[in-house]
């Protein structure tokens, strides 16, 4: 499946968010450590692994620092942690949908019934010299900026491609929403430095936030966007073209979109 290492990229992900989180939690209890480790050297094996009370007061200043962070992190509810995934998780759903893109230009036979890909212009000799690789990357970069793909918000971008490569279909209202929530909530991380701008509130005017104030990602949100991620990369690998228009569209089969009957394990067991 050309999602499979989307899935595997985005259950790796979810497993270092357990990992992260346990540094954290380690990291609020650093003066402690420290502390027990000092003791029980001295009991144990009558040995000062510090060496000096100078050095070892050295190392507890240090220790308080890093839990000083650690509790502030675990009280914002890692938050800083969910915020990177954020940015990750998008780049993982990015990757998935050019992957299948480019899976599908490798089909003469929707290279052939696709009109916008018979529309497009392109450096005809560099193409004809080309390998397939190589000639379905120029493809598929042509194919984007045919369809300014990058000026469109959330999963709007993917639909185009999708569209272009015979596998069309409407997306269910809700995770549509929720793709365009993590799309505006990655955009504000990486280009607005954490912060609300003008355009997220344009983008999401849902979203309870004020210009200027700083991006806080809960596990719960996280977790959301996982799902819907998660959902519509299954939805765009199975689902044969002649169905994607079916009633409801993509993510209208019915059931909990959020529950993911097809996945193996707990890959969305975020606490």
């Amino acid at each position: 499946m050309p999602t499979g290492d989307a899935f595997n990229e985005a259950e790796h992900l979810n497993a270092l968010l357990d990992l992260f989180r346990s540094g954290v939690d380690t990291g609020g209890v650093s003066v402690r450590l420290v502390e027990t480790s000092r003791k029980s050297g001295l009991s144990l094996h009558n040995v000062d692994r510090y060496e000096s009370d100078d050095n070892f007061a050295r190392v507890v200043e240090r220790a308080k620092c890093i839990e000083t962070k650690a509790k502030a992190e675990i009280d914002s509810g890692y938050s800083s942690i969910y915020s990177l995934a954020v940015v990750r998780l998008w780049t993982i759903l990015e990757n998935a949908v050019s992957r299948l893109a480019k899976l599908r230009l490798g089909d003469n036979s929707v290279l052939g019934s696709s009109p916008v890909l018979r529309r497009l212009n392109g450096p005809i000799v560099d193409i004809l010299l080309s390998t397939p690789e190589e000639r379905i990357d120029m493809i598929y970069e042509e194919l984007a900026s045919h369809l300014k793909v990058r000026l469109k918000p959330g999963v709007g971008r993917f639909e185009a491609l999708l569209e272009s490569v015979g596998l069309s279909g409407g997306v269910d209202d809700e995770i549509r929403k929720e793709l365009v929530e993590l799309w505006a909530v990655r955009n504000v991380i990486v280009h607005s430095s954490g912060r609300f701008d003008q355009r997220f509130l344009y983008a999401c005017p849902w979203y309870p936030a004020a210009r200027n104030e700083i991006v806080t990602v809960s596990s719960s949100r996280f977790n959301v966007y996982l799902s819907a991620v998660l959902w519509y990369m299954k939805i765009s690998a199975d689902y044969p073209a002649a169905c994607r228009g079916a009633e409801g569209g993509r993510g209208g089969r019915g059931g909990n979109w959020q529950v993911h009957p097809f996945l193996k394990g707990p890959v969305l067991d975020v606490v």
